[in-house]
């Protein structure tokens, strides 16, 4: 990554936070050289990703504790010193022309949050229907304005600023493999199962919770038109649906996990 000089400096900081995300990383990274500082907060990773990112000129904060995706990168915000912070994820690139809005966002220094329009890729396809279309996500603001939520997974940027939205795109190369998508589901499952318990909201049974996920997205969002990865995304998440509420509600199932 190439270092600015004082002349240049934008004073932007982008955050990431990383667990053995190694393989992403490097292309993650060249996409942010704009960037005056990159801090990636890294947790316990035994694939490198630290040593790379430090090899990159990013600056890695490691962590021992999981505290869930909104804590975080709330985390990874608060060691940034950036006037401006720009999140982004590992498995998701900066194109050209998303990087000179930002630029041009941050040399006007308004007092504004912007959202940026997020083009979905499953499994090396991009994906057009069934919950995966291009989306537009809270992503730069400026430092001392801003905050991540608290959630444990689906976590947000929260702006107390005016929202508007720039031009480009960010790329999201959502999971290399099959096996990528049904262990991260797990995982998800198990936050989003300790999401519901915390809350106290009431439990709802799991199979049809799950049943009408994978219509919702299959059949009324059009999941099937994007052929077999449709099929594929549409299934992983009635899944991660089943095991979420199924976690949540473990007392109903004491019987069998007793024995």
């Amino acid at each position: 990554m190439r270092v600015k000089n004082a002349a240049e400096r934008l004073n932007l900081s982008a955050v990431i936070i990383t667990k053995n995300e190694a393989h992403n990383l490097l292309d993650c990274l060249v996409s942010l050289s704009f960037c005056d500082e990159v801090i990636v907060l890294d947790n316990l990773s035994r694939d490198g990703t630290a040593d790379l990112a430090k090899s990159l000129g990013a600056k890695v904060i490691e962590t021992e504790k999981w505290h869930g995706f909104g804590p975080q990168k709330q985390l990874a915000l608060e060691s940034a010193s950036g006037r401006w912070v720009l999140s982004i994820d590992a498995d998701e690139r900066v194109t050209p022309p998303l990087r000179e809005g930002i630029l041009a966002a941050v040399r006007a220094n308004e007092n504004l949050s912007f959202r940026i329009e997020r083009e979905n890729y499953f499994l090396g396809k991009h994906m057009r229907f069934g919950g995966w279309s291009n989306d537009r996500v809270a992503r730069l603001a400026k430092r001392d304005h801003c905050r991540f939520s608290s959630d444990l997974v689906h976590e947000s940027l929260i702006c107390e600023h005016p929202m508007e939205d720039l031009p480009g795109t960010l790329t999201h190369l959502s999971y290399r493999c099959i096996e990528d998508v049904f262990s991260k589901q797990i995982q998800y499952a198990k936050l989003g199962a300790e999401k519901i318990s915390e809350s106290g909201r009431r439990k709802k049974l799991p199979a049809p919770r799950a049943l009408w996920t994978f219509i919702r997205l299959y059949l009324l969002q059009l999941g099937f038109l994007d052929g077999w990865r449709g099929t594929l995304a549409a299934t992983a998440k009635s899944y991660e649906t089943f095991w979420r509420y199924a976690l949540a509600d473990q007392d109903r199932y004491k019987e069998c996990t007793s024995e």
